[in-house]
């Protein structure tokens, strides 16, 4: 199929086609050759300009460092994706960068952060009428269980204060 889109010159397809067979490799567990495929992709999206292709390049080899259990690699790809994602509008991509993120927090220890994401997510995904959104909502649940209510509760208050001021 590559081949194809190569002889054709449709390099958005091209594009296409390595992203997908990264996610194929990552799902394998072959994590070298899957970022191999995601960092051809984005080269290719980078060449065309294309913003979609490289926030979803970027997003994918964030997931490959994340299985790796590389969190900071993982995180720096997120939040690269991120910044696009919130440029385009894409609400989707930004709940799932920032669910990413969340996770990411959620592994370090970093609780009242990734309780901040997860909200974030949260609203979005309702904003979306997402079924996702219930997965969020187990996520937040898992927190004020390893938080404690207590401080849960005082964590949601000052990211609600901060949000208030802002």
């Amino acid at each position: 199929m590559k081949a194809f889109f190569e002889e054709q010159g449709a390099k958005e397809n091209v594009a296409a086609v390595l992203h997908q067979s990264g996610i194929v490799y990552q799902q394998q567990g072959n994590y070298s050759e899957a970022k191999v495929r995601c960092e051809q992709a984005l080269s290719i999206s980078g060449e065309l300009g294309d913003k979609h292709g490289i926030a979803q390049s970027l997003h994918q080899l964030g997931n490959i460092h994340y299985f790796q259990g590389n969190l900071e690699e993982a995180q720096a790809k997120y939040e690269q994706s991120l910044v696009i994602k919130v440029e385009l509008g894409n609400k989707l991509g930004i709940a799932q960068s920032l669910g990413q993120l969340g996770r990411i927090h959620e592994k370090q220890g970093n609780l009242g952060e990734a309780l901040k994401k997860y909200g974030q997510v949260l609203v979005l995904l309702e904003q979306l009428g997402s079924p996702d959104a219930e997965k969020t909502r187990h996520y937040l649940a898992r927190l004020r269980e390893e938080m404690g209510e207590e401080a849960f509760a005082a964590a949601l208050a000052e990211i609600l204060q901060r949000t208030e001021e802002n």
